[in-house]
């Protein structure tokens, strides 16, 4: 059984057809059918929309 997050439309956010989740489509088929464009909410993970942009350490600075 593959986790419910991998079941999601990554255009619409609607649960996928099973046979769509096995060959790791990202679109469900209604939005396969449009050609609806990926969500930037639904694809990136939460995690790295949180954390702040990585500044170069001050000894790299330094280097350069």
């Amino acid at each position: 059984m593959l986790p419910s997050r991998l079941a999601i439309c990554l255009a619409c956010g609607g649960r996928m057809a099973p046979c769509l989740v096995i060959a790791a489509s990202p679109r469900c088929h209604d939005c396969r059918d449009i050609h609806a464009p990926l969500r930037a909410d639904l694809v990136e993970p939460p995690i790295l929309r949180l954390l702040p942009p990585l500044e170069p350490e001050s000894e790299e600075l330094e280097a350069a």
